[in-house]
């Protein structure tokens, strides 16, 4: 969030009129811009003016060799080496403002006055770690949410 009176210092911190305008130069002269998410595609198309037919979206994949389901008994092998009883969510990644952290806490706020033992955990990682644990322990103050940051 901007205060006012500050983006002056924004702008000349990060220059974000040159860098938004050579950004629009770059997108409107591309021969196929991709965006990874639905949001991503509508941006690139109305911010930055990329024309409609040269914008192609590829969601993210995963290597499914890798990240696959467990069964239960690595399951709760996996859930007692972390300290884990009950019923648990996990969220694992980068932290983000696109990520929607914000909201998996403001949902959790619902599930966890349906659940009583429900337990939310982030382990986020990302490079500023000190502003997210600000933000995090304010909005989960009062809930059953813990945070690893990792870096």
């Amino acid at each position: 969030m901007i205060i006012p009176g500050d983006a002056a210092k924004f702008e000349k911190q990060y220059n974000f009129t040159q860098r938004i305008r050579r950004e629009r130069e770059l997108y409107t002269d591309a021969d196929l811009v991709v965006a990874t998410t639905p949001q991503q595609l509508d941006l690139l198309k109305e911010d930055y003016d990329a024309p409609a037919d040269n914008c192609r979206m590829i969601p993210p994949g995963y290597d499914d060799n890798r990240f696959f389901p467990v069964g239960d008994g690595s399951r709760n092998a996996i859930r007692q080496r972390l300290g884990f009883s009950g019923k648990v969510v996990m969220a694992i990644g980068r932290i983000a403002r696109n990520k929607g952290y914000d909201l998996l806490i403001q949902g959790f706020s619902v599930l966890a006055s349906r659940e009583p033992e429900a337990v939310l955990h982030l382990a986020v990682g990302g490079t500023n770690l000190d502003q997210a644990r600000r933000n995090d322990s304010r909005r989960t103050e009062g809930t059953r949410c813990s945070t690893r940051a990792t870096r």
